[in-house]
């Protein structure tokens, strides 16, 4: 693959040098050969391809380069700086939480909210959207000319759409530069501009992680309804002090008996004489579902217990068996 305009020119150069031409004017050659004061229209050509064919490679480039946006690690992580400015807005009626970003090289709209809006446009080719920590996301969608609002103060602009968790809306540099100069105040969280012959204030959302207001049941099925809640967490008082449950006396006198027994352990059991292990057996045996004995069959007796105990069997291991009671039935 040639790269650029010059080594085209190489391999044209090498092209009409094999097939015995000359290297200016494409006639043939000879030793004797001299140029002609006109050049043939097929060397023009010639040489106009490999020129077109230049630029419009350039063009390509310039294109591809025009398409990669930028979008910052914040933008994505949702994480909180000291040179991070929030802003609470709408856009066709539903509430957006807006993030001020310069890391950002377009603004974006978050696809959570596509449910709720209107004219939006598919892109006849996919944008590629490059996050600041290498990765690259793919955006297929737009709104352009979105009217919003933020404060009382309306806006309009056009997003790209990107599957965002932590913000709905992105201010990228397109709309830093559209309203510039800004003057920044990163520790009041404001930012202020001119718009429409006027300043413009916009105070930024300052956590506040002193105080926590009440809402009611309704308003919180409400934000959750908005999708507004990210999680609930139930805080309750505690003095300090273990609260034990009521134990019946039946069943306290016998734990208290068997103290030794019921306790908690707190260390591994204590070594013994004898392991005992449970035998497995080898040899397959059929399910009896029906009575064998013509007794339990009649009705007249049942089992009703399996109780576990521990024999002696040779050559001095312990071994487990299922002894059965029966008792008989009351008529």
């Amino acid at each position: 693959k040639v790269a650029n305009s010059s080594d085209k020119l190489v391999a044209l150069k090498a092209y009409r040098r094999a097939q015995g031409l000359c290297y200016v004017c494409a006639e043939k050659w000879s030793p004797t050969h001299k140029c002609s004061g006109s050049v043939q229209l097929h060397a023009v050509q010639e040489l106009f391809s490999v020129l077109a064919a230049d630029v419009s490679e350039g063009e390509q480039d310039a294109d591809s380069i025009s398409s990669l946006m930028a979008i910052s690690l914040q933008a994505i992580q949702g994480t909180v700086s000291a040179h991070t400015l929030r802003l609470q807005g709408s856009i066709q009626g539903f509430d957006v939480l807006i993030l001020v970003d310069s890391g950002s090289s377009c603004s974006f709209l978050s696809s959570v909210v596509l449910p709720h809006l209107t004219g939006v446009k598919s892109l006849l080719t996919p944008v590629q959207v490059k996050v600041a920590n290498g990765a690259v996301l793919s955006c297929t969608s737009e709104l352009p000319a979105a009217k919003w609002e933020v404060q009382g103060h309306q806006f309009s602009t056009d997003f790209k759409l990107l599957p965002l968790d932590n913000y709905d809306m992105i201010l990228g540099m397109d709309w830093l530069e559209k309203y510039s100069p800004m003057d920044i105040n990163w520790q009041a969280k404001t930012i202020q501009f001119g718009l429409l012959d006027k300043s413009v204030e916009l105070k930024g959302v300052v956590p506040e992680l002193d105080k926590c207001d009440l809402v009611s049941i309704h308003q919180l099925q409400l934000l959750h309804n908005q999708g507004a809640v990210e999680s609930l967490v139930q805080l309750t008082a505690s003095d300090g002090s273990s609260s034990s449950q009521n134990v019946p006396s039946s069943i306290q006198s016998i734990l208290d008996e068997f103290a030794d027994i019921f306790n908690e352990p707190d260390g591994l059991p204590p070594s013994r004489s004898y392991d005992h292990t449970i035998p497995s057996w080898l040899r397959s045996r059929r399910l009896t579902l029906f009575h064998d004995h013509p007794v339990l069959g009649a009705g007249r007796y049942r089992p009703f217990a399996a109780l576990w105990s521990m024999r002696m069997s040779p050559p001095s291991r312990w071994s487990m068996c299922t002894v059965h009671a029966a008792r008989s039935w009351c008529r």
